[in-house]
């Protein structure tokens, strides 16, 4: 499925076009049935859910031409049971006492927009963002922490982006075509 979905979106960044894999979709489909039919404790896919939607995502946008045959197919699935999964992973876990720190010292706002949420119990919500990924190395820490609200904090872990340290101080992030200069300290 991963290559299924590789293959599918396609590179802006290194010129690769997108390909459809229908006939490689089906084949998915017929497979992942016979192996759920077989042994249905074992695990069809290693796709987190939210790389799963988007999998089923791009399989819909493929496989349906309008909202009618949308709003059938939504009738068709709805009243599925779910599927229980267990699970067992590694995780990274950030020191939430430094990020919570970090919000504060940035006042609670977006650093892109200014945001903030305002929540029923008059406290605020954004988010802290690693500039680099956790799993990469990236620390918790002011040099590494961006403050964002959950919209661009989604941008910039999907969109396209260009990262470039001004000096210690600031840092230059290039999102989606528009160009911020963050302030980290």
């Amino acid at each position: 499925m991963l290559h299924i979905i590789y293959r599918e979106e396609g590179n802006l960044n290194t010129g690769r076009k997108p390909v459809g894999q229908k006939a490689m979709r089906q084949l998915y489909d017929q497979f992942s049935k016979q192996i759920k039919t077989k042994a249905p404790n074992t695990a069809v896919s290693k796709l987190t859910d939210e790389e799963e939607q988007e999998a089923a995502s791009i399989y819909i946008r493929a496989k349906y031409e309008n909202k009618e045959e949308i709003r059938q197919a939504i009738a068709k699935y709805e009243n599925q049971n779910s599927e229980v999964v267990t699970t067992t992973t590694t995780s990274f876990k950030r020191n939430n006492i430094v990020a919570s720190l970090i919000k504060q010292y940035r006042g609670y706002k977006c650093q892109i927009c200014g945001i903030s949420i305002l929540k029923s119990d008059g406290t605020y919500y954004v988010e802290a963002a690693h500039i680099m990924p956790h799993h990469q190395g990236g620390t918790t820490s002011l040099y590494n922490i961006i403050i964002l609200c959950p919209n661009h904090h989604k941008e910039f872990d999907l969109g396209r982006k260009k990262v470039k340290y001004i000096d210690t101080s600031s840092v230059e992030i290039m999102l989606n075509g528009t160009v911020y200069q963050l302030n980290l300290i």
